[in-house]
């Protein structure tokens, strides 16, 4: 079974806040594993790729990037967690 990816549910992650303006920050109950975390726009093109040493609190900087729907996900060892995020122009 080489490549499958055990993916649980983003119970384990909040995203905040959502939307945003590329700023965010993602709270993981998982701060005892090293995490990566990618994020690739809707076309599925990788625009982000950070490693992260026991974090519980992992921020994310992508406010360069244009207004939309974003995908990420947080791989641990064997566990893929994927989530969603908006980056949106008005944030008042």
């Amino acid at each position: 079974f080489t490549g499958l990816e055990n993916v649980i549910s983003d119970n384990y992650i909040q995203i905040f806040p959502n939307p945003n303006n590329g700023g965010f920050q993602i709270n993981n109950s998982e701060k005892s594993r090293n995490s990566m975390v990618n994020i690739f726009d809707v076309k599925g093109e990788m625009i982000y790729e950070k490693v992260f040493i026991n974090s519980e609190i992992i921020y994310i900087d992508i406010s360069g990037s244009q207004p939309g729907i974003y995908f990420g996900k947080i791989c641990y060892e064997d566990v893929v967690q994927r989530f969603s995020v908006v980056i949106s122009d008005d944030q008042n």
